[in-house]
């Protein structure tokens, strides 16, 4: 599976690829539910039980990028985090 613009579609095998980092495992939860976000102050961060909804990373840039689910950034591989409180709070609706 490869990234397409906000999330993950299948791809064809390219060894070149999967030596860069650009090609990845396929996995269907991944296809289903994984894809970078948007968020605003009306966006629902926590599920019923309190568990977060959007898990974010800051990208080399320094600017923190937002997912639907837990995970690994698709190309730095680093392990996002899960929304809190004080993250919307200064960084989403400040």
């Amino acid at each position: 599976m490869a990234v397409e613009g906000t999330h993950y579609v299948e791809a064809s095998f390219d060894a070149e690829k999967i030596k860069t980092g650009d090609l990845k495992v396929y996995k269907a939860e991944r296809i289903e539910s994984f894809e970078q976000l948007d968020p605003s102050c009306e966006t629902q961060f926590f599920n019923e039980d309190g568990s977060a909804k959007v898990w974010y990373v800051k990208n080399k840039d320094g600017k923190l990028e937002y997912f639907s689910s837990y995970g690994l950034h698709p190309k730095t591989g680093k392990a996002l985090r899960p929304i809190t409180q004080y993250m919307i709070g200064k960084y989403i609706c400040n």
